[in-house]
């Protein structure tokens, strides 16, 4: 029975729900250990966290081993420029989306410049490969590999061709606020409107199942779940599919910073970017707080 007993209390150990901080000081800053507004984010071809950071203008990656902070994109300046050279000499404005084709290009939604840049796999040149959106906030990429952009001052979800460079717009419809985009494994898309405060599935049309105040972020999870930075409340959601209840993952409503530990006990600022990894981890971007954090969560529909 002592050994039941033991068994059954170090199981609960090793699945305790825990969060830590993997990048960033909580101080604003642009250095080997400070990073300055994280947004989105994304795992590249070669497993590092790429991340961009809107108060540098740049994008960054994070090596989850060492942990070393290199700039990919940007050179730390805000502007627009740099199309021909080096990706580390462009100006960016406000990088607010990062994602990866199957070949390894990168993609960049430059939001304040209405852009999304191209940063070539084996020349590291960036380009423009569209641009004339309104903000564009999200990108997301297709099983087809056409490029998404959630164009959210236009009210319209953009399609790029990534062969052609034609920009259409997705569905011919328009949406209120479209700010995020994810899919589940058998390609079905969902959708988070900031204005609209609600997430839902996309199919011939938009329909809600859950509303949040102001989602900006939303990542579809292993266990039939999703993960959403409800960034007004400052705190993590995660969704049963299954079941349609939301709970707090992590946050406690109330910003602040801290601590690192106990998800329900540690405060966030403003979360802008949720992202869960291929080993099931969930990487928050505390934009605020100036931090990229790792939540373990053992919590899961199956």
């Amino acid at each position: 029975m002592r050994k039941l007993l033991l068994l059954l209390f170090m199981a609960g150990i090793l699945c305790a729900d825990e969060v830590t901080t993997i990048a960033g000081t909580g101080q604003p800053g642009f250095s080997a250990t400070q990073i300055n507004n994280p947004y989105g984010m994304t795992f590249g071809p070669d497993g590092a966290l790429y991340f961009c950071e809107i108060g540098n203008h740049v994008v960054r990656r994070l090596d989850l081993k060492t942990r070393e902070l290199t700039v990919v994109a940007g050179n730390g300046t805000k502007g627009y420029s740099g199309d021909g050279g080096p990706a580390i000499k462009a100006q960016m404005n406000e990088p607010y989306a990062v994602r990866f084709d199957s070949f390894g290009n990168m993609y960049i939604a430059d939001m304040q410049n209405g852009a999304v840049r191209k940063v070539d796999v084996h020349t590291g040149t960036i380009s423009t490969l569209a641009k004339g959106f309104r903000q564009p906030h999200c990108l997301a990429m297709t099983l087809d590999e056409d490029l998404l952009v959630c164009d959210i001052g236009n009210n319209r979800i953009r399609q790029i061709d990534l062969e052609s460079g034609e920009v259409t717009t997705f569905m011919n419809q328009t949406f209120a606020g479209p700010r995020a985009i994810t899919f589940d494994p058998g390609g079905i898309m969902y959708l988070a409107l900031r204005e609209g405060n609600a997430i839902g599935k996309v199919t011939d049309t938009f329909v809600p199942f859950a509303q949040v105040k102001s989602p900006k972020d939303i990542s579809y999870a292993r266990d039939y779940s999703m993960f959403v930075a409800d960034s007004e409340n400052h705190r993590i959601l995660n969704i049963n599919m299954v079941t349609g209840t939301t709970i707090t993952a992590l946050g406690t409503g109330t910003k602040g910073d801290g601590p690192d530990g106990d998800p329900l006990q540690c405060q966030l600022a403003r979360p802008h970017g949720v992202l869960v990894g291929p080993d099931g981890a969930v990487y928050v971007a505390d934009s605020e707080n100036h931090r990229i954090r790792k939540l373990i969560y053992s919590q899961a529909v199956y």
